[in-house]
């Protein structure tokens, strides 16, 4: 592993969709802590977006779109009919989740899934 890192060449698409579902739970229970505990820190929104926020505010905005960006042009490399339905939908959930769109892959995803 370089400086880099390994990046997502080498990920199944097991590897990558429970990648993407455990960042965007993450970011989910990072929101409910702070709603529940009262935390000191103050966000401006709700829902999806207050995910968005409490994700960007744990790893930084820069890191979380470059995270989602390459895992859809990884998942686009490695061709979606090779996903399950499993695979699938965790990554579409984790994109929903945090607020985010990659539109060629979900473009990718609906073909996919309605042909």
């Amino acid at each position: 592993m370089g400086k880099n890192g390994r990046g997502f060449a080498t990920f199944s698409s097991q590897g990558l969709g429970n990648t993407l579902w455990s960042f965007a739970k993450q970011a989910q229970l990072s929101l409910e802590v702070i709603e529940t505990l009262g935390d000191s820190v103050k966000l401006v929104s709700s829902g999806r977006l207050a995910v968005y926020e409490t994700s960007c505010l744990d790893n930084g905005e820069a890191v979380v779109k470059r995270l989602f960006v390459k895992a859809a042009e990884a998942g686009l490399s490695l061709g979606l009919n090779r996903f399950s339905n499993q695979d699938l939908s965790n990554i579409v959930w984790a994109y929903a989740t945090v607020g985010m769109l990659h539109s060629g892959f979900f473009k990718q995803t609906e073909k996919e899934v309605t042909s």
